[in-house]
């Protein structure tokens, strides 16, 4: 009888000796990528600044990933732009001027260029040809604040 106890004992000290051990998987473990990780910039608020009502202005801004680039804010209008403000907030930074061509209604820049990189919030303003005052303004925020 003490055997067979001793036996039991000892089998119950192997098992559960075993069930500690972690065991190694059979592929590596994947790698988050770095995508999933950090917050892709987002269009907080999109509308026109009601300085030409009489003047039907809408810009569509959405930001894609540019690989290597960085992102990439892209916009669309529905008449031509002539300038685009570009003020950076959070840190507070200088101004930018993106200047389009007379009938351009279309264009882009990347995020993490040198003069627009290190901003949190972004604050566009768009202008059409021979009116001084903007017509539409768009901001876009890279983490929530």
């Amino acid at each position: 009888m003490k055997k067979l106890l001793c036996i039991a004992i000892a089998a119950c000290g192997i098992y559960s000796a075993g069930a500690q051990v972690s065991k190694v998987p059979k592929s590596p473990v994947p790698k988050i990528p770095k995508s999933a990780i950090a917050v892709k910039p987002t269009v907080v608020g999109s509308r026109t600044t009601g300085n030409y009502p009489n003047v039907i202005m809408r810009v569509i801004v959405w930001v894609e990933d540019a690989g290597e680039k960085g992102y990439a804010v892209k916009f669309q209008s529905s008449i031509p732009i002539e300038t685009v403000e570009i003020q950076m907030s959070d840190p507070k930074q200088a101004m930018n001027t993106l200047t389009l061509g007379g009938d351009q209604m279309t264009g882009y820049f990347y995020m993490d260029a040198p003069v627009y990189k290190g901003s949190n919030t972004y604050l566009l303003r768009f202008y059409a040809p021979g009116h001084p005052k903007g017509m539409w303004t768009s901001m876009i925020q890279r983490k929530a604040s």
